[in-house]
């Protein structure tokens, strides 16, 4: 099947001399290096590793529970304005 591929003219002058090199011709490379890519296992990138900082001697404020812990029991500051158009 044919079709049209566009390549960067740098590309396109490195991806003919490695062609020659190999004895192929353009169309063979080019196809040969798209079943590498193709059958190639995807690469995913992998997690870094990460250390959790923690500060003070440890644990919740006195009172507190992982269980408890809600906005209920530590509502957030509204950021809604009051009439006068100021932040609350």
């Amino acid at each position: 099947m044919r079709t049209t591929i566009d390549f960067e003219v740098r590309l396109l002058k490195r991806a003919k001399a490695q062609a020659s090199r190999q004895g192929l011709t353009l169309s063979q490379w080019v196809e040969a290096a798209a079943r590498r890519e193709l059958d190639a296992p995807m690469r995913t990138a992998q997690p870094k590793p990460f250390k959790l900082v923690t500060f003070g001697s440890g644990g919740l404020r006195p009172g507190f529970t992982w269980e408890n812990l809600s906005e209920e029991t530590m509502p957030l500051p509204s950021l809604a304005e009051d009439d006068s158009g100021t932040r609350r």
